[in-house]
């Protein structure tokens, strides 16, 4: 190894160095390269876009020796060319294309995709902020003493004050309805739902007391009535009145379980008497009428056809002893 004189700055350098160490001027001949007008990288000659930005490469830039390449890396790396943009490294997985147009295009692409995850963003708040405001205005409030007309499915209504359970601008829930009813005062007491008492609830009015299941606002579902005389109405009720099997317990003690047809006896029953008499058949507008079983209090039983509660038709009486007494057709006792 021997030691030379630098051609560029005068300074000894080895003769197998490639490069001077003082001024980084190149010991080997010069290569003509190019460099990248945009960032200053150092170009292929068979680069047609740059591989450092992605720029495209103009054929008319004039070439850049390898020595003064590596001598500005050297020397002056403060005075490397500033890209006139930087360079945009979500890009950096795009597919470089061989024209400005293409290149324009993947940018544009790619904002695309950015707006994507804002939109949804913006999207979920809104639906967010929508059902803030469906659940703010559909929940339950408390309300008092608040003016309130129910009105009833088939018609009519009534006016007083609810308090309770409050939900879409009427009773939801658990409430109180107080209102004037026959002439005197009356109260609901029980489930609401959309302004109708429906499910288990009790009215309180002046004649007397229901408890029992409601459906819009109307005695429906089991239930039992009693009166301030002691009368008791109990069984299965339909808009407000016994509908199937029920029970009826008057205060003379009087008794009556069987079927019922709007408030009346209607089909088979048997009724009991204070006095000890008892009939089982069948009975019309509550009357016995049809097929049944007269037993007096002294045992004596009449058996056979009614009409509006007296014997009719054929039928037969017999005494206590089981002895018939008297057997035909009867109009009456």
């Amino acid at each position: 190894m021997a030691l030379i004189n630098c051609p560029e700055c005068g300074n000894q350098m080895s003769d197998k160095a490639a490069a001077c160490p003082h001024c980084g001027a190149s010991a080997v001949p010069a290569v003509q390269t190019k460099t990248c007008t945009e960032c200053g990288g150092i170009l292929r000659p068979e680069d047609k876009v740059c591989p450092t930005c992605g720029c495209p490469i103009e054929d008319s830039q004039p070439a850049q020796s390898a020595q003064q390449s590596v001598a500005a890396q050297f020397v002056q790396p403060i005075q490397q060319p500033i890209p006139a943009q930087p360079v945009m490294s979500q890009y950096a997985q795009q597919p470089v294309l061989n024209n400005t147009a293409g290149g324009t295009a993947v940018m544009q692409k790619s904002r695309k995709k950015l707006w994507i995850p804002i939109v949804i963003v913006l999207a979920v708040l809104g639906i967010a902020a929508g059902v803030v405001f469906v659940l703010l205005n559909n929940s339950v409030k408390q309300v008092t003493d608040e003016p309130y007309e129910m009105i009833y499915v088939e018609g009519g209504s009534e006016k007083g004050t609810y308090s309770g359970d409050w939900k879409n601008g009427k009773p939801n829930g658990i409430g109180t309805f107080q209102f004037m009813y026959n002439g005197g005062d009356a109260v609901f007491e029980g489930e609401w739902k959309d302004g109708l008492v429906n499910g288990k609830g009790k009215l309180t009015y002046n004649i007397g007391v229901y408890e029992g299941e409601f459906k819009d606002s109307l005695l429906n579902g089991q239930g039992k009535i009693t009166l301030e005389d002691g009368l008791v109405e109990e069984g299965e009720f339909k808009n407000n009145k016994l509908n199937g099997q029920g029970i009826l317990r008057a205060t003379n003690g009087y008794v009556y379980s069987g079927e019922w047809v709007d408030g009346v006896q209607n089909g088979k029953g048997t009724e009991n008497f204070a006095n000890g008499d008892h009939y089982d058949g069948e009975l019309l507008n509550g009357l016995k009428s049809g097929q049944g079983k007269f037993t007096f209090a002294n045992g004596n039983v009449y058996e056979g056809g009614w009409k509006d509660n007296e014997p009719f038709g054929y039928g037969r009486m017999t005494d206590s002893q089981g002895q018939v007494t008297r057997e035909g057709e009867w109009n009456g006792w």
